[in-house]
């Protein structure tokens, strides 16, 4: 999502990329620029031209919802770090986008069934759940006070980077010459490094901080050509660590908000690093962790009216 991107980052076609880069990749792979003949990374049969092309149609409609909330996440930032609306309106606004980004969830879910491209497809609805987690983090953030509700708009700023990238992944997964950003985040650059938050001494957060501390010195180290999708499935991990770091602090309805955040954010991680092992950063690296969390609030629902064949009939 180009949309609220530090200047830095304008360089390249962002993620969640608008509508005419989609079309730009239509048109490159359409060419023979990513489909058909072989798959770059493994020799197997790539995708036809024409399975790619419906795909990328599929998806520019399935992130319509999403593309025209982002618009407005910047503000919804600035309102809720700055406490200038009534909780109330706030959390009806936000509310709206929540429901925005839940029909991409469900309209990315139901081109299950396109030929071609399944981890490109699981890349896009990867980024959409982590776009919704970054709203529900704002969501959390407009019931908190200070120094909490900072640390929260924060994190829903870092996951909305993460939605991004994780989108271009999938783009690049589509065809490796699309000009994306490719670098993983480096939040000390981009001004949104964590600030020091209660430790997460037992439970999963503490699963989680032992295993990426102990592969994390494996995978690769970041470059701007070579994304690293175990280091982003890290930056996942990290985020739920926050998250019932978050939980630890608080009760009443906040404690379940951040527990339950916490949870999708660590099945999040889970499916970024079972995406595609042959392009992790390092060699070796172990299974994830499985936390067997309840997938209710990531699974993709129904959409009435639509198709085997995903958004409709060809």
């Amino acid at each position: 999502m180009m949309v609220g991107r530090p200047p830095r980052a304008l360089k390249v076609v962002g993620a969640l990329v608008a509508t005419g880069a989609l079309v730009s990749g239509i048109l490159v792979m359409a060419q023979g620029g990513g489909a058909g003949d072989t798959d770059g990374r493994s020799g197997r049969p790539g995708p036809q031209p024409a399975d790619v092309t419906r795909f990328f149609e599929v998806m520019r409609l399935a992130f319509t919802g999403v593309l025209a909330d982002a618009a407005t996440f910047d503000q919804r930032v600035s309102e809720v770090a700055s406490g200038s609306r009534p909780p109330a309106d706030l959390t009806a606004d936000l509310d709206a986008s929540l429901r925005r980004a839940e029909g991409t969830r469900d309209l990315v879910g139901a081109s299950a069934d396109l030929p071609g491209l399944p981890q490109a497809r699981r890349l896009y609805l990867c980024s959409a759940l982590l776009y919704t987690e970054a709203l529900w983090a704002l969501r959390a953030a407009a019931g908190s006070t200070d120094p909490g509700r900072a640390e929260l708009v924060r994190q829903g700023q870092r996951l909305k980077v993460l939605s991004n990238r994780v989108y271009d992944r999938g783009t690049l997964w589509a065809d490796p010459g699309l000009p994306v950003v490719r670098e993983t985040p480096d939040w000390q650059r981009e001004g949104l490094l964590a600030g020091p938050g209660p430790e997460v001494t037992e439970g999963w957060g503490r699963t989680l901080t032992a295993f990426t501390d102990t592969v994390r010195p494996k995978v690769a180290a970041p470059t701007d050509h070579e994304p690293s999708l175990a280091r982003m499935a890290m930056l996942v991990d990290d985020e739920a660590v926050a998250a019932f770091s978050a939980a630890s602090s608080t009760s009443g309805s906040l404690l379940t908000l951040h527990q339950d955040r916490a949870r999708r954010l660590a099945l999040l991680g889970e499916d970024l690093w079972g995406v595609a092992p042959e392009r992790r950063g390092g060699t070796g690296l172990p299974d994830h962790p499985r936390s067997g969390f309840d997938r209710a609030g990531l699974e993709p629902r129904p959409v009435p009216g639509v198709g085997d064949d995903g958004l409709g009939s060809r």
